[in-house]
């Protein structure tokens, strides 16, 4: 480790300490899992304290209607997706927005 804050008797030593691109590779694999774990990290620790404020009756109604509405998002984003003949996200908000939409 680096500390954040070195003197210039340090320089020599910082410099062969830096990583590099091959040193840590990645991958979209790895990038995909780094998300969904994030994610999925951030939603199991706040389901506890949404049970506990809301009570069980109003959380599971809650959940039970984001999952639908995640659900019917997924049914048109596949719908838009076979008649635009986009095969990712970002061809489908091309063609429903243009070339204005894309960043």
């Amino acid at each position: 480790l680096v500390p954040p804050f070195s003197s210039h008797q340090d320089e020599e030593h910082n410099s062969a300490a830096t990583t590099t691109n091959s040193d840590r590779p990645s991958s979209l694999l790895v990038g995909t899992f780094n998300l969904i774990a994030t994610i999925l990290g951030g939603g199991v620790l706040t389901l506890p304290i949404a049970f506990q404020k809301c009570g069980i009756a109003v959380t599971t109604i809650f959940m039970l209607i984001s999952a639908y509405m995640t659900y019917m998002s997924l049914i048109m984003l596949c719908y838009c997706s076979r008649r635009s003949g986009a095969s990712s996200f970002g061809e489908v908000v091309r063609s429903a927005y243009g070339e204005r939409a894309e960043v």
